[in-house]
């Protein structure tokens, strides 16, 4: 779509997705979200190679954390039945316009990111995701005539599911993660992530946790807390998919 940020108000973003307006002009209506069958599952591990992310006191890097934990979610999504497209699956570097290019050009029905988070604060942790919303952009005047469908469609579509998508997921890893860590609740917040605004589907971030905080990344480099996060994710995708069905079998 044609639209700019408007979280910076001296700065105009534009984004043109040809690929977007192409399927819709063959379809002739807006896209169908919710099938049948069990979609495929864009699943995306932050950072990678030469970008390490965060970096704990210990030497944990972001990239390795988010690596583990969303290779844990493939395999998990995978036994129930899903796809998953991974925008990487090892140690390397992926540009954010690639990462969302692999979802999109897989036709991903949901695109996952997996980061971790770091504060100046030490004192700072907890977990918060983060959706797009129509707020953060504010319309072009010289938008083309095909805009205002283009962005009927963001707003029914993709952001209203995006942030059902980011509530499944969080409330799913505070409660899994509730025993073993005594999690701070960040909220699910409105963010303008890159790789949120470039995503042709409903889209979310999660912050697994703080790498500035001395005892969260102490937990974060824990294989078995690695796999309860994992589960959690991939219980908020589930139910996230199942509530869709549902409200598609009754429509």
């Amino acid at each position: 779509p044609c639209v700019c940020s408007s979280e910076r108000p001296a700065v105009n973003l534009h984004f043109f997705n040809k690929l977007l307006l192409n399927k819709m002009k063959r379809s002739g209506t807006l896209l169908r979200l919710t099938s049948l069958k069990r979609p495929c599952i864009a699943i995306d591990c932050g950072h990678g190679g030469k970008d390490q992310g965060a970096r704990s006191v210990l030497g944990v890097c972001e990239k390795d954390i988010t690596l583990s934990v969303g290779l844990e979610v493939a395999k998990l999504l995978e036994s129930r039945g899903f796809k998953v497209c991974m925008t990487r699956r090892g140690d390397e570097d992926v540009g954010l316009d690639e990462r969302t290019s692999q979802a999109n050009i897989s036709d991903a029905a949901l695109l996952v990111s997996i980061h971790a988070n770091a504060s100046k604060q030490s004192k700072a942790h907890g977990i918060e995701t983060f959706f797009l919303t129509p707020s953060l952009f504010t319309r072009l005047s010289e938008a083309p005539d095909w805009h205002d469908t283009v962005m009927k469609y963001y707003r029914e579509v993709l952001y209203a599911n995006g942030k059902k998508l980011a509530h499944h997921l969080h409330r799913n890893v505070l409660d899994v993660m509730h025993n073993t860590n005594q999690q701070s609740d960040r909220r699910v917040k409105a963010a303008a992530s890159q790789i949120l605004v470039g995503s042709q589907m409903p889209a979310a971030l999660i912050e697994i946790g703080f790498l500035s905080h001395p005892q969260e990344a102490q937990l974060l480099a824990d294989t078995q807390y690695q796999r309860l996060v994992a589960g959690g994710i991939c219980k908020g995708i589930v139910d996230y998919y199942e509530q869709c069905i549902a409200q598609h079998s009754n429509s």
